[in-house]
């Protein structure tokens, strides 16, 4: 019978020993945060744009911004763009002012009354662009326009997504 209670208390200090090692050791320190919690802390913002063409052309193009002055264009136009070579269309981004600050046009390839999907990068501030409108006056900052021969064939305001 002793010895019964000797093994019980000597298997309990043992227990006692090893869970009071254990939790001591596993404790986290505070000042030690977990670097992969700190990926999210990026300063940098993503701007994003879209012009939708609704009128003569049909056709949306986006623009992505990642890095300031770098932007990304991606578009495609379904409809209204007949006689590519005896039109000669144009695919130009357009400041609040009309003055012309990109030329899509060489990353474009005709098809079908429309484009083949297209993909261009640009050094043009999107945020910049965006923000150029005269906002009293309700003025869109910036518009992707299509002309052709015969003057401009639709334009689209650009608008922050």
């Amino acid at each position: 019978m002793m010895n019964k209670k000797i093994t019980y208390i000597a298997l309990a200090l043992i227990l006692l020993v090893v869970f009071v090692q254990e939790s001591s050791a596993r404790t986290i320190p505070q000042s030690d945060a977990n670097p992969l919690l700190k990926r999210g802390e990026d300063k940098d913002v993503c701007v994003i744009a879209k012009s939708v063409f609704h009128d003569e052309v049909t056709g949306i193009i986006t623009f992505a911004e990642k890095e300031k002055g770098c932007t990304y264009v991606f578009g495609l136009f379904s409809k209204g763009l007949d006689d590519p070579k005896k039109n000669c269309y144009n695919v130009l981004v357009e400041d609040c002012d009309g003055k012309v600050v990109a030329n899509l046009t060489d990353s474009i390839e005709f098809a079908d009354d429309g484009t083949k999907p297209f993909f261009t990068k640009i050094d043009v501030d999107l945020k910049d662009l965006l923000g150029s409108g005269d906002k009293r006056k309700r003025q869109a900052a910036a518009n992707a326009v299509v002309t052709s021969n015969s003057g401009t064939v639709s334009t689209a305001p650009l608008s922050a997504i």
